[in-house]
């Protein structure tokens, strides 16, 4: 799973950067999950809804509540 930081607050949501899990790749992608969701849980969610593959880019929306199972 690649390494997230968080990067800004943006209303009721936490935008978390990360770089591209391919040492070769330039690229990065973002998260945005509700602020109230911890880091292991926006990674946990962010299993679910990744892309198959060894590269990771572009804008992401997970809300652990909803990608965990949570009614």
């Amino acid at each position: 799973m690649p390494a997230i930081t968080p990067l800004k607050k943006k209303g009721k949501s936490k935008i978390w950067k990360g770089e591209c899990p391919d040492g070769n790749c330039v690229d990065g992608f973002s998260v945005s999950a509700p602020v109230w969701d911890p880091k292991i849980d926006v990674l946990t969610a962010f299993k679910e809804v990744r892309p198959e593959g060894k590269h990771v880019h572009g804008k992401y929306w997970v809300d652990a509540h909803k990608e965990l199972g949570g009614e």
